[in-house]
């Protein structure tokens, strides 16, 4: 197996207990230029994963991809988060613009996490709630 640094992925620890693969923006990983194999399939993750691509975390850890709590990406240190159309949103101005009972209902239910989690939680409760998409979930969302 290639034993490269890969610095600008990280894993998140699935139910299954493996490592599904995410590059430091948050997007899902669908190919590695490394001679391993994914979780359950017979392609190479050389190959393209639409679906993403998930490893043993013995795997994800000798390709030097680590644990996403033990990475700071420039997204927590800057306090940006991604929404779920791509676009990257300065997290205390999407903070103001929650529903204050849904946030923090929320807030009470999935805290500690990180802003990113949060984020995400938010967009899908916010649906969920009012039938619509957030105004800042969109591709191009306005303020």
């Amino acid at each position: 197996m290639d034993r490269q640094k890969n610095t600008d992925k990280f894993y998140r620890t699935n139910l299954d207990g493996d490592a599904e693969i995410f590059c430091e923006s948050g997007e899902i990983v669908t190919r590695i230029d490394a001679s391993v194999y994914p979780v359950g399939s017979a392609l190479s993750a050389r190959y393209d994963h639409p679906q993403g691509i998930t490893l043993t975390i013995e795997d994800a850890e000798t390709l030097g991809i680590v644990k996403e709590d033990t990475m700071k990406t420039k997204i927590e240190e800057d306090k940006m988060v991604i929404n779920s159309a791509g676009k990257e949103l300065d997290f205390a101005a999407a903070v103001a613009l929650m529903d204050d009972d849904l946030r923090e209902e929320l807030h009470n239910t999935i805290a500690p996490c990180t802003d990113q989690e949060f984020l995400t939680a938010y967009e899908g409760k916010h649906s969920e709630k009012f039938g619509e998409c957030w105004e800042l979930a969109k591709k191009n969302p306005v303020w």
